[in-house]
């Protein structure tokens, strides 16, 4: 699932869907809204919302960035449910730009730091911040960080 809302970062989401879909995977675009999505000089198709789509049906999350859809997402309490419920269930979680600011401010961001917050734990445990999409494909062909099961303080 990549999440987004209008002013999102394009180039991003096209990278990441385009690597994920090359790699063998299926890509869901999620939004406030059904229909287009504003990205940069462009639009995006949205497939989902965010009231009728749960992480749990989904391998993993990609959050990109983007100035205005961040506004628009950290004050979405579906949007910030939907990071913390996937990294609540082990699953890989990625984040580029403004996207990495809407995961730390979720609870999960406060687990990672009291996790140390480095990158190299991060990747570890599945949390892969402004990488190539690569890292990300790498962390979902893992499936699930089973490590990350005693996240108690994370609510989903």
């Amino acid at each position: 699932a990549i999440l987004t809302a209008d002013g999102v970062d394009g180039e991003a989401v096209t990278a990441m869907k385009t690597a994920i879909e090359a790699a063998g995977g299926q890509v869901k675009i999620i939004a406030p809204h059904l229909g287009d999505v504003k990205a940069g000089k462009g639009k995006i198709k949205a497939d989902q919302t965010y009231l009728t789509a749960a992480s749990v049906v989904f391998d993993a999350v990609y959050v990109p960035g983007g100035k205005q859809s961040f506004a628009v997402l950290q004050d979405d309490g579906d949007a910030i449910h939907f990071i913390e419920e996937a990294y609540k269930h082990c699953k890989p979680v990625a984040a580029d730009g403004e996207g990495v600011d809407l995961v730390n401010m979720s609870a999960v961001g406060s687990k990672i730091q009291r996790d140390g917050g480095s990158e190299k734990n991060n990747l570890t445990n599945g949390v892969v911040f402004n990488r190539p999409p690569k890292d990300f494909i790498k962390a979902i062909s893992q499936h699930r960080f089973w490590e990350r099961e005693k996240a108690g303080k994370v609510p989903a």
